[in-house]
């Protein structure tokens, strides 16, 4: 089969031109306002909008129950970056102060004081990969702001670029597989666990970062392990739910508490709804009860069941994280590990090179078809054992009817010379 090069696909390209259009039509107007003056109110006006003095906010990117977050721009610095708002009133302890703690831990930066928030280039940081820049936190008006680095459509967004039927393909998901789990080691490197793993949270970069896959929303995040004496966080229960109900670990439903098991566990159930589509715990109505509901979907389902279709290191995967005990580190090599395998496979099976290992979004017609033969290699395997065996049936009866029919004909010429010689003899007579 003939695959075309692929191109980088168009909705991507789309966000990617309207970022830069954005970028050149401010420069404009910064030009043409460089060259007019302001009157002292239209100055004042511009300084009270402005956060720590830097940041204008432009298109609103994003909303949820915890506030908004904008794409902004530095004025100082000629950037773009992202503000995320709280609103003061919206929460009684905010998430962005504790956020802003682990983006500083993460990036090894101090905590940042209002004149290094005003300007950006004289923040020292070493990011990770897949770590964003974090510019800073603060209080501005009605609402607590944090300050990061603008990023790409998260992995949700993508979905629904794909002509997949909201499917990932599985070379894509063993992509996307090894950049979370190197996200989720660095986050448990650092003594934190996410707690909240679900494919909004995360993205990829823009322009030249746009392979790079960010683990993003630190909010719900927690110490696992005290980082100067390196003691866990003791086993308790009663705890309440934290995270998104769809991909949480079956103990966090259990109130449990969470560890670096759970992390993984939920990162099993993303790739699995990537895979699929849908999980079998989806749709069920709102209600008291609805997160009892998918607790005990959860514990109906073996893993066998859940990953039905699906190839065999899903299943090792889920089965490796569900037996994790509490505080016990996980085997990051070995999961990794699985998911290198998966691919290899693949590789080897259809021959796909290298220059085909691309996320499907940055395919113009995704090769669905080759992924998808891996994918439904042991159901094709079975189908085709299944028609053989009919087919053998069906040569056995028609063979048995065969020799039925030579029997009858057999019989009917007996008859015929039985009968042709009573014939003969009444006439001889």
């Amino acid at each position: 089969m003939k695959i075309q090069q692929p191109n980088i696909n168009a909705n991507l390209q789309i966000i990617l031109d309207k970022q830069r259009q954005m970028k050149k039509e401010r420069e404009e107007q910064e030009e043409n306002s460089s060259n007019s003056s302001n009157s002292p109110n239209n100055e004042d006006i511009i300084m009270k909008d402005l956060i720590a003095e830097n940041f204008v906010l432009l298109t609103k990117i994003n909303s949820g129950a915890f506030g908004e977050i904008h794409l902004s721009f530095s004025i100082r610095d000629n950037i773009e970056v992202a503000i995320k708002q709280e609103f003061k009133a919206a929460q009684k302890t905010p998430q962005l102060r504790n956020e802003s703690k682990i983006y500083s831990s993460l990036l090894q930066i101090p905590p940042l004081s209002p004149q290094d928030i005003s300007g950006l280039k004289v923040i020292p940081q070493d990011p990770e990969q897949g770590i964003p820049k974090f510019y800073g936190y603060g209080e501005h008006l009605e609402f607590y702001y944090l300050i990061m680095e603008f990023l790409g459509p998260n992995l949700n967004e993508l979905l629904t670029y794909c002509e997949t039927k909201k499917k990932f393909t599985i070379g894509t998901v063993c992509l996307i597989a090894f950049q979370i789990l190197n996200r989720i080691e660095t986050l448990h490197k650092r003594h934190y666990i996410h707690r909240d793993i679900k494919p909004e949270n995360f993205c990829i970069g823009t322009e030249d970062k746009s392979t790079t896959i960010y683990l993003v929303d630190f909010g719900l995040s927690k110490r696992y392990k005290n980082s100067k004496n390196h003691q866990h966080i003791p086993y308790r229960e009663g705890r309440p739910l934290t995270g998104t109900a769809r991909y949480v670990s079956i103990n966090t439903h259990l109130g449990i508490e969470q560890s670096r098991r759970d992390d993984l566990e939920s990162i099993g159930y993303l790739l699995i709804f990537f895979l699929k589509g849908s999980l079998p715990w989806q749709g069920l109505k709102d209600g008291n009860d609805k997160y009892t509901k998918i607790m005990e979907k959860k514990l109906q389902i073996p893993t066998e069941v859940l990953c039905y279709g699906l190839p065999d290191e899903l299943v090792h995967y889920m089965n490796y994280v569900k037996s994790l005990r509490f505080e016990e580190r996980p085997d990051y090599d070995y999961i990794r590990g699985l998911f290198v395998k998966l691919l290899g496979n693949c590789i080897n099976l259809y021959g796909i090179t290298k220059e085909f290992l691309k996320f499907d979004w940055m395919f113009d017609d995704p090769i669905n078809e080759i992924w998808s033969k891996y994918v439904n290699r042991k159901v094709s395997m079975k189908t085709t054992l299944t028609v053989i065996k009919g087919n053998k049936i069906e040569e056995e009866e028609e063979l048995n009817n065969n020799n039925l029919n030579d029997k009858n004909n057999s019989h009917e010429d007996e008859e015929k010379k039985k009968n042709k010689t009573e014939d003969r003899g009444i006439i001889d007579n």
